[in-house]
Order: C-alpha cells, then structure tokens, then sequence
C-alpha cells in the first residue's frame, strides 16, 4: 500500500524518469540507422528534456539536460553523424592515371631527424609506413601526407623490429616531400619476389565492401569502404575499422589499402571518437601517385 501511494504522490516524477531513462536506453542501444529514422533523434531531445522539466518543474532543468543527452547522442552516434553529413558514394575527382603497377608496401621506417631546439639540435626518430617501391629498384614514397623533410637531404634509417627494410639500406635521400607523401631514394623492398599491384583509379574502388589494411608489422586490419570525401581542398577515401579495438595509430601513416588484389589508397590520418571503431582517412591511390610521379622515374 506505500508503495502505490508513493506512487500516486510521484506519478509525475516515476513518469518524468521513466521516459528520461527509456531515452537513455535507445540512445545507447539502437544503431544509428534506425534511430536517424523520420527526425527520431529530434523526437529524443524534445521527451527528454520535456521528462526533465516534469521531474521537478524547474525552469533549469531544461538548460541542464540538453546538453546531456547531445553529449549521449555525440558519445554513441559521433562516427555516423560525420559520415553522414561528409561521405558519398561516388568520388569528387578522378585521375587520368591507368593501369600503374607498383610494389606494396607496409614496412616500417625509422628516419633519424635533425631538430633544431635552443638547448641545440637532437636527433629525433620518426616513424613512417611505406606507401609502395617503384618496380626494378626504383623510389618509394612513403607518409601520404609531408613530413616537413627537405628534398635533397640525406636521412638515416634505425633498425625496426617489425621490418627489414634497414637490411640492404642504412639512409634515404628526399627526391620530394608533398602533401601526398615523400618520395625517397635508398630503401629497397625487403621482399623481392613480392607482386607487384595496380593502383586502382577512385571510380574502380567498390563502395560498401571490405578492404585490408596492409601492415607487416600487425598483419592486415580489415575495413569498410565507406565513400569519398572532401576535407577542406583534400580529396579522401573514408574506411573505418571493422574490429573496433584494431591497433591503428602513429607510424602507420602510408600503410596501403587494398580491395580485390588493387592498392585503392594509402592512410593519412585516423579519426577517434569515445564510441565505435575507428574511421580512418586515406589518399586514393593514383592520386598519390599522380602527386610525385615526377620523381619516380616513370
């Protein structure tokens, strides 16, 4: 009996909460395609902070959970909600590059920098991936974005545990540095009997399926081509992480991509959100290519 005149006293309250919680509940339990569906997130913030307001009838109470629940929906829908708004089927340039067949690569390389700091200059290690190895002994470009490097300087290369790459080559000199990757003369393809690829243009590259991402040092990570992208003047092709807990971070930078036996793109850089795997943006392949092809000998 005190219950249910605990009940009847607080009805608005019990209801109020109710509805607070059910919210909660869809927000962090329903994927983002259904909950995108016919303005349901509209319908979510107006019950919550409609239930918010009932709860005690202050007129702070809205104020206060507004930004709640937008920090829920940011927290389980952060990674959709971008995508949604920026990423499309169908790419926004397309290279006239055709039929270019290179070495991938996916090794680590460790470049020994000079920084000038004012207690001196110190050598600093930096970590890069290797986009791919032009065929007979050729360039290779690596980063898919600039290192800051200055072309005609000669680097050296540290031993890493994950690559042989410092095995037949101990420096590299910068031919370009671009914002589409560094070109570098010296390091050779530790494998060479690998098969070479062809760099796929972006209207060859399959929307929708799987990829790998190629690394030798963690094996290949599997992805989803989710579409092309525009961020700023650059042109991306957006894929995201299928196991949400795949170690992509620094260093990795260049790592190829590869769909159906074609290299579709080379990671430049990794989104991270509270929830959810992560999204990673690439260059299109023939695009970095296309950016440094001066400077491979073809």
């Amino acid at each position: 009996m005190k219950i249910r005149q605990w009940f009847c006293e607080n009805r608005r309250q019990v209801i109020a909460g109710t509805l607070m919680v059910v919210c909660i509940v869809v927000v962090l339990g329903l994927p983002y395609n259904i909950v995108s569906r016919l303005g349901v997130i509209t319908i979510l913030l107006c019950v919550f902070i409609f239930a918010a307001y009932n709860l005690n009838k202050r007129w702070w109470m809205p104020l206060v959970a507004f930004p709640v629940i937008v920090l829920l929906l940011l927290y389980s829908f952060g990674i959709d909600m971008i995508v949604s708004q920026i990423v499309y089927d169908s790419p926004f340039q397309i290279s006239t590059e055709s039929d270019v067949q290179v070495v991938p690569g996916g090794e680590v390389l460790s470049l020994s920098v000079a920084i000038e700091k004012e207690s001196g200059q110190v050598v600093q290690q930096r970590n890069v991936t290797v986009c791919f190895y032009m065929p007979e002994d050729g360039p290779c470009v690596v980063g898919a974005h600039s290192l800051d490097l200055k072309p005609g300087d000669t680097y050296g290369i540290s031993p890493v545990s994950e690559t042989r790459v410092s095995e037949n080559c101990h420096t590299a000199r910068v031919l370009a540095d671009s914002q589409y990757g560094v070109a570098l003369l010296g390091p050779k393809c530790p494998d060479p009997n690998r098969e070479e690829l062809l760099l796929a243009r972006a209207d060859e590259v399959k929307v929708g399926e799987e990829a790998v991402i190629r690394t030798f040092a963690k094996g290949d990570i599997p992805v989803n081509v989710l579409g092309f992208a525009m961020v700023g003047d650059d042109h991306f092709l957006v894929v995201r992480c299928i196991d949400g807990k795949a170690k992509v971070g620094p260093g990795m930078s260049g790592s190829p991509i590869i769909q159906d036996d074609r290299i579709v793109g080379f990671l430049h850089s990794v989104s991270r959100y509270l929830k959810g795997p992560k999204l990673v943006m690439t260059r299109p392949a023939v695009e970095v290519y296309g950016g440094l092809k001066e400077y491979l000998g073809r």
